[in-house]
């Protein structure tokens, strides 16, 4: 007779297994939208052009030509010039939202494309033929994050903070170093990818730059907003 321990020690059916997640559907959505190659370069690259175009001239006329022609015929006494330095902030913060990758899925062979959602729809970066990898700093909506900057051959951009994917890029170029030379790659991407340790001075040194570059490179676009709508209420 078979005793209670013994039948305890027997395998049960689907006992001990580790359940597998079912695929995800947003996942799913985004590789039928991509397609077996990925999203075209040449759609891409003129979504971004047209997006370019269309948010400048919003900010334009709706930051800076609208509220200078209301305050030159009295509509309202003063402020067009902080309403046109606003238009510079907004663009200085949408423009490099452009690029920057939401939800991101590894495909194709050896996962080499990255298909990710942007704010101008989904754009494919072929990891296999890398032009340069660079890193930024920004602010997000969970406060300051890094940005890997990955472009191809063709001139795709992609602008990755998922840690999951930046593993996976870290790992296709460990796997291929041949590869991995042709590519210009900074030292702070480097650095976020793990492929080097920075030490302590590099580290200071780039912090510094991240905020002098956070301060210094919208005020082109704050000054110019404010001297268009300047220029137009007085002229």
């Amino acid at each position: 007779m078979t005793s209670r321990a013994q039948r305890r020690r027997r395998p049960q059916p689907g006992r001990g297994a580790k359940p597998v997640a079912p695929p995800d559907r947003r996942d799913e959505a985004l590789l039928a939208k991509a397609g077996p190659d990925g999203i075209p370069a040449a759609v891409s690259l003129r979504r971004y052009r047209l997006g370019c175009v269309v948010l400048v001239v919003a900010a334009v006329v709706l930051g800076v030509v609208v509220p200078s022609l209301l305050e030159r015929f009295g509509a309202f006494r003063s402020g067009a010039p902080v309403l046109g330095g606003l238009a510079g902030v907004v663009l200085a913060v949408v423009f490099p939202g452009l690029r920057s990758a939401g939800r991101t899925v590894c495909h194709g062979p050896d996962g080499t494309l990255l298909t990710a959602r942007t704010l101008l729809g989904p754009r494919t970066v072929n990891a296999a033929s890398l032009a340069r990898i660079g890193r930024i700093r920004r602010c997000g909506r969970s406060g300051w994050q890094d940005e890997l900057i990955v472009t191809d051959r063709l001139g795709v951009e992609l602008r990755i903070s998922d840690k999951k994917v930046l593993r996976h890029i870290a790992a296709l170029l460990a796997a291929d170093p041949g590869a991995a030379t042709a590519v210009r790659i900074s030292g702070p991407a480097e650095a976020l990818l793990g492929l080097t340790t920075p030490t302590r001075d590099q580290v200071v040194g780039r912090a510094l730059a991240d905020y002098l570059a956070s301060v210094l490179l919208p005020m082109p676009l704050v000054l110019g907003g404010v001297l268009l709508s300047w220029a137009l209420v007085s002229g």
